[in-house]
């Protein structure tokens, strides 16, 4: 092959699949710095917030709180998909097992509704996922939920951080950061949720928020035989589809793309210039070929140009 069509095959290939093989690393440090943290769910939970001046608790740290909802300041985030390891297997009716009459194809919205402690701390709670006919309005929503106002309860969850994007939404919508696209968020920002509800003090506005787990009974319901809000699974996490040691071996893959690259590049290369060399050695030759023959010419030219004695 010549050597430009193996740089326009090959040069491209390495240099992407170095990139990709850089991303995967990457990605396995991320998913192994997520999984550390998500063993702070696994610890002693907290039962009392910190100042919103001070830094936040970790994230996934397990809280313990008691206070009361306020759920008429309730608003929704999404769509979203249903939560894995959510408890969508424990029903109270079986039959209801098959068609899923509340929708779950289609989506749903998570519930978010401010939570005052008893130490007078408010923070903005994730109630868990609702069917996307809560949309519809506030008669809809309550359906699914307990609303058990001014009771005090105690809820057990984990501590989650805002959300900062949200693909190409983000880029081509920026308000949906600090404002409601029509009737709810597109992403989980507490601190614009507390300043929207207008009776969070500004004081008591954080940018992380607590999510609920369903061993917390609070503010469910059973609709027709399904329990609502839908939350994880205890303090279980989403599963990665990948796990850090398959980025470990998409990135030994990746390399080794890359290394063949270069080599079948350094191959062509090597190559190309033997065949350089050979054809000046080739030229060469033929120089020196037609030096001799043009020397033999003139010779015998000079040879029949002396005279005869």
């Amino acid at each position: 092959m010549k050597f430009k069509y193996a740089l326009l095959l090959f040069g491209p290939t390495s240099v992407i699949s170095f990139n990709a093989g850089l991303w995967q690393i990457y990605r396995r440090e991320w998913k192994k710095r997520i999984i550390a943290m998500q063993d702070n769910s696994k610890g002693e939970p907290i039962t009392s917030l910190p100042e919103p001046s001070a830094p936040a608790p970790s994230l996934y740290q397990a809280v313990k709180l008691t206070g009361c909802f306020n759920y008429e300041l309730t608003t929704l985030v999404g769509p979203r998909s249903i939560p894995e390891n959510s408890d969508t297997q424990q029903r109270t009716n079986p039959a209801n097992s098959g068609s899923k009459w509340w929708g779950e194809q289609k989506g749903g919205f998570f519930a978010v509704a401010p939570f005052r402690c008893v130490d007078g701390n408010i923070i903005m709670v994730n109630l868990g996922w609702v069917p996307i006919d809560a949309f519809k309005g506030e008669v809809y929503l309550s359906k699914y939920l307990r609303q058990n106002t001014d009771k005090v309860t105690t809820l057990q969850g984990m501590v989650k951080y805002e959300e900062t994007r949200y693909g190409w939404l983000s880029r081509s919508h920026p308000e949906i950061h600090t404002k409601k696209m029509y009737k709810a968020w597109a992403l989980f920002r507490p601190l614009e949720m507390a300043k929207e509800t207008g009776k969070v003090e500004e004081g008591q506005q954080r940018r992380y928020y607590v999510e609920m787990v369903d061993e917390d009974d609070t503010a469910r319901v059973v609709v027709q035989g399904e329990i609502f809000p839908k939350r994880r699974s205890g303090q279980k996490h989403s599963p990665f589809y990948v796990t850090p040691n398959g980025h470990l071996l998409y990135a030994g893959f990746w390399f080794t793309v890359c290394g063949l690259s270069i080599a079948a590049l350094r191959r062509s290369h090597t190559h190309a210039r033997r065949m350089i060399a050979l054809r000046h050695k080739e030229a060469e030759i033929d120089r020196q070929i037609a030096a001799a023959k043009a020397a033999r010419e003139l010779e015998a030219v000079a040879a029949l140009e002396q005279p005869k004695i």
